[in-house]
């Protein structure tokens, strides 16, 4: 039988769309599918479990990635995605796959097309144009710092105009191309042929998506790093508090969380990211660089993060609520999820102090509805069944041409009462 050929690529900005297609990469039949993974070579020591050919892609780094939103300017400008699109071609010509599946390269909307390749997005369900339409949160900019409430207002009620104009911005490529280009950043992120959703049915209601619209389920992913030396003596008292504001957070903040959360005398693990912590911190919580985020979350009393889906996913996993630290307008929309869904709470990036992070993190983990919703979601967040899914959408549309509703008999995820 003839294998397949699969490319991956990521955008390594972030390290969560980075480990998604990693995740999916590692969920196919190698006796079946050829794999093919394009990252930046930065991230390729963290991509050693995927089974298949690693090649190399440009991408924005993680500071200018974060410079860019925090500014509140396109996160890829036309400029980039037009390079972006060249290099794609060049690929694409090169290892002529079956099926190209991208996460955050928001250019394979416009190459795969050029090329006739069918073109599959990762993408989380917040971002389904099929979404009830809700008032978009403020996400940290510099004016909301600097005017707080006043400031967060008028960039609320500017948000509207300015996603437009950010989807005008880069939908230029499109037109450059010949091709409609997306109307709003909802569709932009979901512009494939196949969108698969890294969540849960239900998480977000997407009941009139169409469907080429996939639910696959989560996706969590660690990247592969060595067990701590204190690992094991932490294990033999569970119930510490795990802190990893990841590659996107605001690591400037991660002192005054860790102020806050050792106010509450429990054991705190902190995946620094690279930050550096005040010495007497360092004295007085378990650290590392980078540490394996699925073995931190089980056995914690609360996981904090920045709101990503990433750590997220991570704590419901293993039915521990959520205490997030938003900034950008992907890391808001998760937590609204989360805060429906009763999963825990957040406290603004630009409205953080060690008083708010403790009140907060002293009534998640002493109110146990909080642990009760969690837990409950657990049920939900089998990454074995999105695999499954993920290998019945593709297998659908390598063979058929089109897409099963592979989701379509699945239990929804309700709100809490």
């Amino acid at each position: 039988m003839t294998r397949r050929r699969v490319l991956f690529v990521a955008e390594a900005a972030s390290l969560a769309h980075v480990g998604r297609p990693a995740v999916l990469a590692q969920a196919l039949d190698p006796g079946r599918y050829e794999v093919v993974f394009a990252a930046h070579r930065r991230v390729w020591p963290l991509l050693r479990e995927v089974r298949g050919t690693l090649r190399s892609m440009a991408s924005a780094s993680p500071s200018a990635f974060s410079a860019s939103i925090a500014a509140g300017r396109p996160v890829f400008p036309a400029s980039t995605l037009r390079r972006y699109v060249a290099e794609d071609l060049a690929l694409l010509a090169e290892v002529e796959p079956d099926l190209v599946i991208g996460d955050l390269r928001l250019s394979l909307a416009v190459s795969a097309r050029l090329l006739g390749i069918p073109y599959a997005a990762i993408a989380n369900a917040h971002w389904s144009p099929d979404a009830p339409a809700g008032w978009p949160p403020s996400p940290v900019l510099p004016l909301t710092r600097r005017c707080g409430a006043l400031g967060r207002g008028v960039v609320s009620a500017l948000m509207p105009i300015g996603m437009r104009l950010h989807a005008r911005s880069m939908g230029t490529v499109w037109r450059e191309h010949g091709l409609i280009p997306p109307r709003s950043l909802a569709h932009l992120y979901t512009d494939a042929d196949a969108v698969l959703f890294a969540d849960p049915p239900g998480w977000v209601d997407t009941s009139s998506a169409p469907s080429t619209h996939h639910h696959l389920g989560p996706l969590p992913w660690s990247p592969p790093c060595p067990a701590p030396p204190w690992l094991s003596e932490l294990q033999r008292t569970p119930g510490w508090i795990y802190v990893c504001l990841g590659s996107t957070g605001d690591r400037t903040l991660l002192p005054a969380v860790i102020d806050g959360l050792l106010l509450l005398g429990r054991p705190i693990v902190v995946a620094t990211a690279g930050a550096q912590l005040p010495p007497g911190q360092l004295q007085r919580v378990r650290h590392a660089p980078m540490l394996p985020g699925d073995t931190m979350a089980d056995g914690a009393a609360l996981v904090v993060c920045n709101g990503g889906a990433g750590t997220g996913q991570q704590a419901l996993a293993h039915g521990v609520p959520i205490l997030g630290i938003p900034n950008n307008l992907d890391q808001f929309l998760y937590m609204r999820a989360v805060v429906r869904h009763g999963c825990g709470m957040q406290v603004r990036g630009d409205r953080l102090d060690a008083r708010r992070v403790r009140d907060a993190a002293a009534l998640l983990i002493t109110d146990a509805a909080w642990s009760r919703r969690a837990q409950a979601m657990c049920r939900h967040m089998d990454p074995a069944a999105a695999g499954g899914r993920f290998r019945a959408v593709i297998d659908d549309l390598l063979q058929c041409g089109n897409v099963r509703a592979a989701d379509s008999a699945m239990e929804l995820i309700h709100e809490p009462e």
